[in-house]
């Protein structure tokens, strides 16, 4: 299958994207409960790129815990690509995790003996997949990025930029419906970060992806679809 048709196997057969309902999330402190996440409710669509903005404490961690499935809510509902999440234990869990959510976080954090293309081999083996399978695909996706005549290049050869680009394309390979972005290019100056989520926001499109990133920058998240704006656990 070719990346325009994953992306519209993807896309079809109705809301296949992320949905958070009534998504609440408190933490133990001391004789009482501290309260992380109060009611959130929250649907991006495939082929949406929703950013969150927020102060420190505001919540957004226990947000992205939440819909990338490593964080249980106290009440609420989670679908991912139209799965419901909530009832879903051990090995079920976590092969929804794996087959449907992509992660990229904010060091790419790449294997330093390994090329690029190799990042993305490796994870397709860690999940399953043969090498063989996967390298057509991880090679039109490093393509993709711009990083076609870099793909044997280890990561101390590659700006931080790239190594994002890296870090975006092997979120890619595994096909997933949600694209989980935790403040991507923190470590990088405006212009790469500017071009960082340029790159998220039409492969979001491209692929039919639920994107949801999580960023500190105004102007980046402005490049987003939507923003949204998370205070003391809430919406507003």
């Amino acid at each position: 299958m070719d990346l325009q048709a994953d992306a519209m196997s993807l896309a079809g057969g109705g809301p296949m994207g992320l949905e958070l309902e009534d998504v609440r999330v408190t933490y133990p402190d001391g004789d009482r409960r501290l309260t992380a996440l109060a009611g959130v409710t929250l649907r991006v669509a495939p082929g949406e790129l929703v950013s969150v903005l927020g102060p420190s404490g505001s919540g957004k961690s226990s947000l992205l815990a939440v819909a990338g499935l490593l964080l249980t809510p106290d009440g609420g509902r989670v679908r991912i690509g139209g799965v419901e999440a909530a009832g879903l234990r051990g090995g079920a869990r976590d092969r929804l995790r794996r087959e449907r959510i992509g992660f990229v976080f904010q060091q790419a954090n790449l294997l330093p003996s390994l090329t690029a293309l190799d990042q993305l081999l490796l994870s397709a083996h860690i999940r399953g997949e043969s090498v063989r399978s996967a390298r057509g695909r991880a090679e039109r996706l490093l393509e993709r990025v711009g990083l076609a005549a870099r793909r044997d290049r280890r990561p101390h050869q590659l700006s931080g930029g790239e190594r994002q680009r890296v870090g975006i394309a092997r979120a890619l390979l595994g096909r997933p419906r949600v694209l989980l972005l935790d403040e991507p290019t923190s470590a990088l100056d405006h212009e790469r970060g500017v071009d960082v989520v340029e790159l998220i926001r039409a492969v979001t499109a491209e692929h039919g992806v639920a994107s949801l990133l999580v960023t500190h920058d105004q102007a980046h998240a402005r490049r987003a679809d939507r923003a949204v704006v998370l205070r003391d656990g809430g919406l507003c």
